[in-house]
């Protein structure tokens, strides 16, 4: 009898970041992007954990997540202490790894964030293992000059063995390729909202929170934290002028870390009736007051707006 071979992809999805363990949406797209893909492909998660000396594996969201550290030869502080441990256990952890990829029969590695501990997985590639890909985010490429010159090395050492690159944005794909050369062509694909989803799924009425009603706004759907910057939207608020006072704001997202600051600036500034925290709103209705929105507006501290 013939043998069936599964044209279905074992995918290993790579990242230092994990809802439950950090915030933000940078750990909210890893695990849609493993929803997605779990619906058509085989997929196991890799999150590096600096304090998982031996892989532990675990079921997560429903999928199959492995927590393990994945050391760099370099790493500030004492770089020299951490490049003696490398050295001592580099190649017990890159044997974990191959095992790793054997065990779940892994022939595509998809590295999100890359950073300098995953040139592992060049190594393993030259060694006969998968192939692999990396995605840029805005962080990877805007504060690739900032890192220390062995991090640049490795990270240059990881891009160009890579069998395809992607960025969340056409510019920051552009900015990606001017930065690593070896990594032309970088495809654009996005992370965000579809403007076709917003468009498709945005024709349910909106039921307005606390009997808000009215036409001129601009919204800013994002979490409330810290780093996306709602206090320094809010002042901004406060001090437009009267003939555009009309415009309200809208916030929409979950009531995190900046939540009580906010509040409390709302009331300070005596806004309250143009600037609305209407927390988080199912995707439907989201989309419905997006649609409706006069524009966008985002205050992130320290973000390349890739995801807008």
């Amino acid at each position: 009898m013939p043998k069936i071979v599964s044209l279905r992809p074992n995918i290993l999805i790579v990242s230092s970041f994990w809802p439950g363990r950090d915030t933000g949406g940078v750990a909210e797209m890893g695990l849609v992007l493993a929803y997605n893909l779990v619906k058509q492909d085989n997929v196991t998660v890799l999150i590096n954990d600096w304090e998982q000396r031996t892989p532990r594996e675990t079921q997560e969201y429903g999928l199959n997540v492995i927590f393990y550290r994945l050391r760099s030869p370099w790493t500030v502080p004492r770089p020299i202490r951490n490049f003696v441990g490398w050295m001592v256990n580099c190649l017990r952890e890159l044997r974990d790894i191959q095992k790793i990829i054997r065990d779940n029969k892994i022939n595509i590695v998809q590295i999100r964030f890359p950073v300098p501990s995953f040139f592992v997985f060049r190594i393993i590639r030259l060694l006969g293992g998968p192939q692999y890909c990396v995605s840029f985010h805005g962080s990877d490429v805007h504060q690739f000059h900032t890192k220390d010159w062995p991090s640049r090395v490795l990270l240059k050492w990881l891009v160009a063995g890579a069998s395809a690159t992607s960025a969340v944005s056409r510019s920051l794909a552009k900015n990606a390729e001017d930065l690593f050369p070896c990594a032309s062509p970088v495809r654009a694909i996005y992370n965000g909202k579809s403007v076709d989803d917003i468009i498709d799924k945005s024709n349910q009425p909106i039921t307005w929170p606390h009997q808000i009603n009215f036409e001129s706004y601009l919204v800013n759907p994002a979490n409330m934290t810290w780093v996306k910057g709602q206090d320094v939207l809010i002042r901004a608020w406060a001090k437009l002028p009267n003939d555009v006072s009309h415009f309200h704001l809208l916030i929409i997202g979950e009531a995190r870390d900046a939540f009580e600051q906010c509040l409390q600036l709302i009331k300070e500034l005596d806004c309250s009736d143009r600037v609305h925290l209407l927390g988080s709103l199912p995707q439907t209705e989201l989309f419905s007051v997006m649609r409706k929105a006069k524009g966008c507006v985002m205050s992130s501290r320290h973000e390349g707006f890739s995801g807008t």
